[in-house]
Parts: structure tokens; C-alpha cells; sequence
């Protein structure tokens, strides 16, 4: 493991003198210079810890990070979730390091302790303590072969255990340190995204875990070497060497100190002292980090030098100088050597030396790194003081069998494909973009295939609808069901406020567990996860319905055009039995939801306009003339009465559906569900009136009131403008009511006996929607929404996950809770009556998803469940 120099020891950290440093080092040329060159090696993830990350291990299934803070987190390779912190170390966390078969997880720190925990639960099975003057322990090497744990540390030492007997460790207690944090390793200035889910804050009591060793022990006297080296011991590692022709090949420790020299020891047993067999010398710069790679050995250096050693020869093969900055973290991938140093630079050298590749992965040190697996891809994984852990996408140089991705893989690469495309709907300079996304999902559903595809328009002004069919691969009886997916590509524009985000909205980037641009969650997210669920499940040939797709491109700009679309290729779509749309989120970001209603909506732009052109108040205003935005004024405040909550509009509440006892109980279930998690919800009763307020009573809204730009503020504009909305319920019809308030706005403006002109633009209007909740489809839904979590919060428990995605007071809740929703989405209550078919909205998304807003995101388990679900329906309806 990588460890940084120590400015108390030995003047580590200082500047190395002409002397000291190698005179024949090759100066490689930087291939991309400047420390902010973008890597060849494309981020993959970056996820955001409490504290400086100092150590960091990866297996299968998780990552390890030592935290400055004693802790020891651990995140999951599969969602990149923090699912579990321990209190490791009363103090910093220095080294981890893993057994060979990965059961085991050692660690060290400040508190001169060795723990070993297992991997499995994180329990702790050992605990073993070192002599007070003994100070951070910076380096472990574990070998199997003797079942014996190496430590090397601050006071020069290497100390080392031998597990056997269980019973030989039974000791009483050992008292705790004081706790205190080195200042060495202390957190380098906040990233901006720090606290884009909390991961950074101080973690929650219900998320630490404080734990007591099953054994305790000293390190016995017989089982140190006190004088190991003149420095620090900064790394070690272990490697097998030849002795002779004899073979096997015996195990050697390797040791790096701050002392500038490297160490190859010989292993005794327990109780047999190791012996140095050889030094090497690095010119008496310190050694900070190594990674081996056959017989050549490669140790990062002080200063920015490398040194590379052939170890059966103990030859210098070659000294490199790559850069400014300390190199505390070398690993080597088949040839190519990648470095993390203490000016946060990731360096690149490939295996011909022809120059250095640079990048600035962090803004602090980088102080650990190791190489792993995320998903399909090969990954170098880096931490540092700046509380970050980076995930580099090494791949092109990690030599792997030649496999097919897997489809949660793909799924993820085609949404980050999806979300580069810039589709804003509203703006006409984005026409290019989504007709190039509509061109690319309609390829992906040949690539897959789909039994027909096309791209639909009723007129050239809209974006196309992408239209694609698969035929059941199971049901062969010629009686499968249909059922149409409806979603959409376009989404709502970045730019108002583009510096409230903390990544490019449309560069999808994956942090702490969530995948950040705009379309992540509405709608592009739910798309890719219902896409790829049809494209296994035919490829298996466990389709058991047909599943037609219906894309649109204009459903946040009201779905301009989409009703005619449709029923100018109604032949073409044919029969549908359900409609399912996944375009809506949870209430909150722990329970599951199913959607059974939305209110419709009618958009209006009610405009005055004078003959007159823009005057100054003060010379032609007077109280006798009617002005275009006093009358717009008065006109809006007789749609809602002196109260403002009350519409006048005549007959608008005609038809209204109230919730009858059985809804206004299912209302009063779902406040009872969420307060155990919501501790913020002080007045039950309450929570329920406002959820019957907002979900099934209309309501009209002004959103804004426009005149042409003044040029001070005593201008008399020649016009004004107000955009309105009217949300309404099952019972209420849009065609009536949009009649009733353009007659009520012409009659209340005449009665004004205003010169100025009115008109009324109806943008759009929408049916509210009342789903069946008792229907197959929901029930389908319900069933598999119930199974799909009931599997990730198993194997959350069974990884250690203290609070899982359903977890609510200690209690995991995986079966959906029924909600209605506020909002509007045009099309599903149209297509329901255009098709005679039921629909069902299942959310995919969290509440704190930020749907329309800066910083819009999705988290990656959602979506892996989101195509889990879709997987259980399409193969049982």
C-alpha cells in the first residue's frame, strides 16, 4: 500500500538534495501537458467519503476505504452505494489489505492497532495491539502460506502475527488511545458535489457501527524487528523468488522505507525472526509506494522519480523522472505504469517510455490507489485527501478474456449515450439533436429485434415519435396480450441556472451511487431500464407478451402533435391490452410506489394589448384610461375571487370527483407509512389533507406575467401577457372547461369597457387520469415491484447494509404503497381511451431526483431494479 512522506521523520517531505536524487533518471516527455489534460482513461465513477480516504482494497463484490476518521466504509460494486461504516480505529485508518481468498480484511492506522474483520459480516475477530512507542503502522502484507499478517511502521519496525490457536489469543481487554485524527491526512479542500446525498457529512449513528474484537492480543516481543529500517516503513508487498534452481519458489517480504531503501526478507515461522537477504537503494529518496509486476519491481520515490529494480538480478533496470510531486501510489497493468502523487495527478507511462500521460484526478493528495472491477470494466481506483474516490476506466489496457458485457453494463453505457444528447423540445436549436436520439433508439430496437420499427410525424415541426414492436418469444398459442410503453426522449432546458450544477447536465456522471445529468430520471432513465428488460428477455425467449414501444419527443412541450400522430397510425399500432408509462417518482427516496391518478391539466396565455405604443407614466398616465396590464391585472383576480383560492370560472367544479371513504383511508395508510422515516411530519392529520389538496382538488395557478422590456420604471406597457395553468381531477372534463374560461375571461373583460384587445391561447390541455389499481396489470406490477426489492434488500442484509432502500424504522417494507400525483402527463389518459386499454404508472425514481431542476439524477440500484420489474412483467402478463 501507498503511504506519504512524514515531515517528523528523517526530513521526509522536504526537498531532496542534488545528491539525492537519481543522476541518470530518464526525463520522459509529457504527451498531454498541463495538469488538467483530460485522461485517455474515461471516469467511470467517483464517489464522495466523510473524511480523507487514505487506504482503499477492493474485491468482488465491494470497496474498502480507511478514513482519516478511524472508519472503515464500505461501498457496493454493484450500486455504488455506501451500504456500511465501521469504527475501525480510534484513530486514522492507514493500511488495509485483503487475504488471498478475500475472507479476511486487515487494517491498520495511527492507534498502532491490527484488526482483522470478516469480510463476510465485518465482524471483528481480532484485535492486536502494538507497543505504545511503535506509532502508525503505514504498511500490511498478508501471506498465505503462513497465515501470517507483516506490519511495518512509523518507529522503523516490521512486527508480524501468526494466526493459530484461537484459544492462545484470549486476553483481557486492552484499553483504548485517546482518539485523534492525523493532521497529516486531513481533508483537502471540499468538492463541489460533496453533499449531493450526504455521503460526506458525518454519517448517521444508525450507520456507524462501533464494534469489540471476538480476540485481543499483543504483538509478543519475539515477533518484531525492531530496526528494520533507518526510516519509516512506508510499503511492503510480498513475492515469490527462486532460490536457486530449487522450486517452488520461496516467499519473500519486501519492505519500502523512508530511509531510501528497499529490503527483501526472508520468512522464518512464528516464532523465527525475518532476515534481510537484500538491500536496494534509491539514492536515499524515500520510498513511498511499489507495485510489482513479474520480476520487475517498480517503486514510486520522493520528488517524482520511479525507480524500476529487476528482482532475481537486484539491478537497477532504469530510474525515471515523470513530473513534479511525490509518487505515493504505483500500480503496474501490463506494462503501463500508473502513478497517483501528492499534487492529485494520476500519471501515465506506457511500456515503450515514450512519454508521460497526465491528468488531474484529485485536489488534494492522491494517497492510495489499487486496481479492481466495476461491472464489466477493468478499473484503477484512486483516494485521497479531498475526500474522493475515482474510478478510472483502464480497460484498454487490462489484458481479460473476451466476454460480453453484461446487459445492466449496456443499459448504463446507452443512457449515458442518451443523456449527451441535448433535447430540449422548447428550443428550436435542439430539432437536430432529438431527431439524431430518435434516429439512435430506433436503431438499438433493430440491433435487438424488433419485429417493426419507424419513426412517426403527423407534421415537420414535431420531434418524431420512435415506434418499435416485439413479438412474444414464449407465448406461441397466438393470444398474447400487448403492452405499449409509453415514454419520452425530450427534456427540459439546463440553462437557466447552469451554474447550480455540479457536473455537465448533459455528460451523465455517476456519483456515490447515482448517475447525474438532465434525463436521467425524466425520462431517458426509465426507457433504457424497459428497453433492455424486452431485449434479455427476447433474447431468451421469455418474452411472453408483445410489448410495443411508443417513444415521443414533445411531452415537455405539451405533446404537441402526438394525439394526431397517433391516430393517423393507429392501424399500425394496432391492438393494445395495457398501457404501461414509467414517468413519476416516490414520495420519498425509501418506499416503493405504484401511480393510479393524475390530475389533467389545461395551459393557457391570456394577453391585453393596446394600440398604443409604450408611454412614461408620469406624462400620459391617468386614472380614466385603461391600461393593457391593469386590466390583465383585474382580469386574473376574477378568476379566483377576493380569497384567491376559490375558481369563479361558471360550472368548473361540476363533475369534480372527491375522494370517497376508501381513497380517503388508502390516504391516511400512506401518511401512517411514511412517518416512522419522517420524523418532520408532526401533524398526521394534516399531511393527509394536504395530499387530498394536492392530488385530488383542481387548482389554477399564474406562473408568470410578461410585458415587453422596459426601459425604467415608470414605462407604460402597450401589453401584457400572463401564462396560466388549471390542474384538474377525474370528473372534469378539459374541452368543457377550456370553453367555460375563455366565455368567462370575454365576459368579465367586457364588463370592463376596456379599448384593448383580449386573446386567449389555449398551449395545451389534458383529461386527469383514474387508474384501477385492482386491474392485472397493477397487480403484475405490485408483484414484481415486491419481489424486485425484496432480493436487493436481502442481499443488502446480507451484505452488512444497515438501511436498505425500503428500510423504514428498522422494518423492511417492500410491497408498494398506491399513491396519486399532482401532476400531469398528456398522453396517458388519452391513450388509455384512444386504445380502450388500462394503464399503470410504476415511478422509478426517488423523490429527491430533482425532475426538472438542477442537479437532476438517478440512483444506479433504481434503475437496476426499474429493468428487474419490467423483466418480471413482460414475462408474466
Amino acid at each position: 500500500m501507498a503511504r506519504p512522506a512524514q515531515p517528523h521523520v528523517n526530513g521526509l517531505g522536504s526537498k531532496a538534495k542534488d545528491d539525492e536524487v537519481p543522476r541518470a533518471a530518464i526525463h520522459l516527455p509529457s504527451i498531454d501537458p498541463g495538469n488538467d489534460s483530460p485522461s485517455k482513461f474515461p471516469l467511470l465513477h467517483k464517489l464522495t467519503a466523510s473524511e480523507s480516504v487514505l487506504a482503499i482494497e477492493v474485491d468482488d463484490d465491494c470497496l474498502y476505504a480507511g478514513l482519516n476518521t478511524g472508519d472503515i466504509a464500505v461501498w457496493s460494486l454493484d450500486t455504488a452505494r455506501l451500504i456500511h461504516i465501521v469504527r475501525g480505529h480510534e484513530e486514522a485508518v492507514l493500511s488495509l489489505c485483503l487475504s488471498d481468498d478475500k475472507s479476511r480484511l486487515f487494517s491498520a492506522g495511527s492507534d498502532s492497532m491490527l484488526n482483522v474483520w470478516s469480510v463476510q459480516d465485518l465482524e471483528l475477530l481480532y484485535s492486536i495491539r502494538s507497543e505504545p512507542r511503535v506509532g502508525d503502522i503505514f504498511a500490511l502484507a498478508f501471506s498465505a502460506d503462513r497465515n501470517t499478517i507483516y506490519c511495518g511502521a512509523q518507529d522503523h519496525s516490521i512486527q508480524w502475527h501468526q494466526f493459530g490457536d484461537e484459544s492462545e489469543l484470549l486476553q483481557p481487554p486492552v484499553e483504548s488511545r485517546v482518539d485523534a485524527k492525523n493532521k497529516f491526512f486531513d481533508s483537502a479542500t471540499k468538492p463541489k458535489d460533496a453533499e449531493l446525498d450526504g455521503s460526506s457529512k458525518e454519517p448517521s449513528k444508525a450507520h456507524r457501527t462501533k464494534v469489540k474484537a471476538k480476540y485481543q492480543q499483543w504483538f509478543q516481543p519475539a515477533n518484531i524487528n525492531r530496526f528494520a529500517h533507518s526510516g519509516a516503513i512506508q510499503c511492503m508487498l510480498l513475492l515469490r523468488v527462486h532460490e536457486g534452481n530449487h522450486l517452488p519458489q520461496e516467499q519473500c517480504l519486501v519492505s519500502g522505507g523512508s530511509d531510501g531503501y528497499i529490503k527483501l526478507w526472508t520468512l522464518g515461522d512464528s516464532n523465527e525472526s525475518i532476515v534481510c537477504k537484500a538491500k536496494l537503494r534509491n539514492s536515499r529518496l524515500p520510498v513511498c509506494s511499489m507495485s510489482l509486476s513479474g520480476d520487475l519491481l517498480y517503486c514510486g520515490l520522493g520528488e517524482g522519480y520511479i525507480n524500476v529494480f529487476n528482482i532475481e538480478s537486484k539491478q537497477l533496470v532504469y530510474s525515471l523522472f515523470v513530473g513534479k510531486g511525490d509518487i505515493l501510489a504505483t500500480r503496474v497493468i501490463n506494462g503501463s505504469t500508473l502513478c497517483g502523487t501528492s499534487n492529485g495527478l494520476v500519471r501515465q507511462i506506457d511500456p515503450g517510455l515514450s512519454g508521460v500521460n497526465t491528468w488531474k484526478s484529485h485536489s488534494g493528495k492522491i494517497l492510495a490507489s489499487t486496481t479492481g472491477r466495476l461491472g464489466s470494466r477493468g478499473a484503477l481506483v484512486t483516494g485521497g485527501n479531498d475526500n474522493c474516490i475515482y474510478f478510472w476506466d483502464v480497460s484498454s489496457i487490462v489484458q481479460q478474456p473476451r466476454q460480453r458485457s453484461s446487459s445492466d453494463d449496456e443499459m448504463m453505457r446507452l443512457l449515458i449515450d442518451f443523456v449527451s444528447y441535448k433535447t430540449v423540445s422548447s428550443d428550436h436549436r435542439c430539432k437536430t439533436q432529438c431527431n439524431e436520439i430518435a434516429t439512435t433508439i430506433k436503431k438499438c430496437f433493430i440491433q435487438h429485434g424488433a419485429a417493426e420499427t419507424a419513426l412517426l410525424a403527423a407534421e415537420t415541426a414535431m420531434n418524431p415519435i420512435v415506434f418499435a414492436r416485439f413479438k412474444s418469444s414464449k407465448n406461441t398459442r397466438g393470444n398474447a396480450k400487448t403492452v405499449m410503453f409509453y415514454g419520452h426522449y425530450d427534456v427540459v432546458d439546463a440553462e437557466p441556472q447552469p451554474s447550480k450544477w455540479v457536473t455537465d447536465p448533459f455528460d451523465a456522471t455517476a456519483i456515490n451511487g447515482y448517475l447525474y445529468g438532465r434525463g436521467t430520471t425524466d425520462n431517458k432513465g426509465p426507457i433504457a431500464a424497459a428497453m433492455f428488460a424486452v431485449f434479455e428477455l427476447h433474447k431468451a425467449g421469455e418474452l411472453n407478451c408483445d410489448v410495443v414501444f411508443v417513444i415521443e419527443g414533445e411531452e415537455e412541450s405539451g405533446s404537441r402533435g402526438f394525439v394526431e400522430t397517433i391516430r393517423a397510425n393507429k392501424d399500425l399500432v394496432s391492438q393494445v391490452d395495457y398501457v404501461l408509462v414509467a414517468n413519476s417518482y416516490w414520495l420519498d427516496d425509501n418506499i416503493p410506489c405504484l401511480t393510479y391518478s393524475m390530475r389533467g391539466v389545461i395551459h393557457a396565455t391570456i394577453s391585453i394589448r393596446s394600440d398604443l405604443p409604450d408611454r412614461h407614466s408620469g406624462v400620459e398616465g391617468k386614472a380614466s384610461e385603461h391600461e393593457a396590464l391593469k386590466d390583465l391585472t383585474v382580469l386574473l383576480g376574477s378568476l379566483v375571487g377576493p380569497e384567491a383560492t376559490d375558481i369563479k370560472i361558471p360550472n368548473f367544479y361540476n363533475g369534480a370527483l372527491r375522494p370517497d371513504a376508501a381513497e380517503q383511508n388508502r390516504f391516511k395508510a400512506i401518511t401512517e407509512a411514511l412517518l416512522p422515516g419522517h420524523p418532520e411530519i408532526t401533524d398526521a392529520r394534516g399531511h393527509t389533507i394536504s395530499l387530498i389538496q394536492r392530488w385530488s382538488m383542481p387548482n389554477l395557478t399564474v406562473h408568470s406575467i410578461r410585458v415587453p422590456e422596459s426601459k425604467d420604471r415608470v414605462t407604460i406597457p402597450s401589453s401584457a401577457e400572463a401564462a396560466v395553468s388549471i390542474r384538474i381531477v377525474p370528473g372534469q372534463r378539459a374541452d368543457q372547461i377550456v370553453k367555460e374560461l375563455d366565455t368567462f375571461v370575454h365576459k368579465q373583460f367586457e364588463q370592463m369597457g376596456s379599448s384593448n384587445k383580449l386573446q386567449v391561447v389555449i398551449n395545451s390541455k389534458a383529461d386527469a387520469w383514474l387508474g384501477d389499481p385492482t386491474n392485472a396489470l397493477f397487480q403484475t406490477l405490485e408483484q414484481a415491484v415486491s419481489q424486485a426489492w425484496t432480493e436487493r434488500s436481502s442481499a443488502s442484509k446480507e451484505e452488512g447494509e444497515p438501511s436498505s432502500p425500503v428500510t423504514r424504522a428498522g422494518n423492511i417494507q417492500t410491497k408498494p404503497i398506491y399513491i396519486r400525483e399532482g401532476g400531469s402527463i398528456p398522453a396517458i389518459s388519452f391513450l388509455e381511451k384512444e386504445f380502450n386499454a388500462p394503464a399503470a404508472m410504476f415511478p422509478c425514481g426517488q423523490a429527491s431526483d430533482h425532475a426538472h431542476l438542477d442537479n437532476e439524477r438517478i440512483r444506479i440500484e433504481n434503475l437496476y431494479a426499474a429493468k428487474q420489474v419490467f423483466n418480471i412483467v413482460f414475462s408474466e402478463l
